[in-house]
């Protein structure tokens, strides 16, 4: 169903790009959720064409204090419930399969970007 905001958009590509940066970062979202979400987002934003490093990512968030319930360090899969990765792989034109789910195009890339500098959102859609 189309929202009140994806109306207002419709029309508006500059419009639907800053609203879309504006809500890749959860507002309401558990502290995993949030730090996890900017560290896709960074490497996201500088892995245009490319696959996200989700191990990457795992190891940071690892180095940061975050463990699975056990106690193991975090291997990337548990980033798959995260809202992001959904919308950043919807813009990919891609799907989520199995081979591609982790691909980053330049168009998500960009949006990454956008979302992590709230001055320049609107703005930045090169690759």
């Amino acid at each position: 169903m189309l929202t009140r905001a994806g109306a207002a958009c419709q029309r508006d590509p500059a419009e639907l790009w800053r609203h879309l940066a504006e809500r890749l970062i959860p507002a309401k979202a558990n502290e995993f959720e949030t730090v996890a979400t900017l560290l896709l987002l960074a490497f996201a934003g500088t892995s245009s064409d490319a696959a996200l490093p989700r191990e990457q990512v795992a190891l940071a968030l690892s180095e940061l204090g975050w463990r699975r319930s056990d106690g193991r360090p975090l291997s990337g899969y548990e980033f798959y419930s995260l809202e992001v990765l959904s919308t950043l792989s919807n813009i990919s034109g891609m799907g989520r399969h199995r081979g591609n789910r982790d691909w980053v195009s330049p168009a998500a890339a960009a949006l990454s970007r956008a979302s992590l500098l709230p001055a320049r959102r609107g703005h930045d859609q090169r690759s």
